[in-house]
């Protein structure tokens, strides 16, 4: 089994994505442009690499 430990700076890149993703699901409710949305999700995409590189698993 593997635990994910993460530190504050961590955590916080966690929210990023977050926010990343209801941005680009907002702009989808609001009939965006797609490329903007596609820009956006991109960005997501990103964020989400940058915390792989982050994260530290550890077994147990």
């Amino acid at each position: 089994m593997a635990v994910f430990k993460a530190d504050k700076a961590t955590i916080k890149h966690m929210r990023d994505i977050e926010a990343s993703l209801d941005h680009a699901m907002g702009l989808l409710d609001n009939e965006a442009d797609r490329q903007d949305v596609l820009v956006e999700l991109q960005d997501t995409m990103r964020l989400i690499d940058e915390w792989q590189q982050r994260v530290k698993k550890v077994d147990l």
